[in-house]
């Protein structure tokens, strides 16, 4: 990537018919959406990056802007957010998915038999509020949710799990979360909603030996 194209913005479409392709257009194409995808991963680190140091200059006494108050309020903000999302979560698979009769249809659920699922099937973990959830882990920026439950109530094949977990939470449970950050980003009286909701990994297990 030159240095000279730092701002540019490069398109993550992709920009050739591929059914129709040569094999040299669908590895120049290839190629290219790799460099994209290297400088969105830059950008986004160095983000973090500065963001990070701007909290962590605020919580430092020697630091111009220094300000306790604001150190604080930015990981209990954090904290409350991360909680908002769990119970978005929840909310979606206890109530939401059951209304979204296309998306159902489309992963070939059963829209009756879901009616009567709740995320307590098979599932007594409950947050810090006593109320049974999904969650198994979660840090200032991430979530942790079981959905094995959802799976075996459903009796989804093993073999076809990923690809309707994929189907749900890209067209079901991600738009229907940013949605509630809206919501919740104009509750705090915030310019714009920033945040949004990315479903990055799935796992059949996972084990964990201390806090991340």
């Amino acid at each position: 990537m030159s240095k000279d194209n730092h701002d540019k913005e490069f398109s993550i479409d992709i920009e050739i018919d591929v059914k129709n392709a040569t094999l040299e257009e669908l590895k120049k194409e290839e190629a290219r959406l790799h460099e994209v995808a290297d400088y969105y991963s830059g950008l986004e680190q160095a983000t973090k990056l500065f963001l990070n140091i701007v909290y962590g200059g605020t919580a430092n006494p020697g630091f111009q802007c220094f300000n306790i108050n604001v150190a604080e309020s930015i990981t209990l903000q954090a904290q409350q957010l991360t909680r908002f999302a769990s119970m978005c979560i929840n909310k979606y698979f206890n109530e939401e998915i059951k209304k979204d009769i296309n998306l159902l249809n489309k992963c070939g659920i059963d829209v009756d038999k879901v009616q009567g699922y709740t995320i307590g099937f098979n599932n007594k973990r409950k947050d810090d509020l006593g109320l049974i959830t999904l969650e198994r882990y979660s840090d200032t920026d991430s979530v942790y949710s079981t959905l094995g439950n959802f799976i075996e109530y459903l009796d989804i094949p093993k073999e076809n799990a990923i690809k309707v977990l994929l189907t749900i939470g890209q067209e079901g449970l991600v738009p229907y979360i940013n949605n509630r950050f809206d919501d919740y980003a104009e509750h705090f009286h915030c310019l714009e909603n920033t945040q949004n909701l990315e479903l990055e990994k799935i796992s059949h297990s996972v084990q964990m030996h201390a806090k991340k």
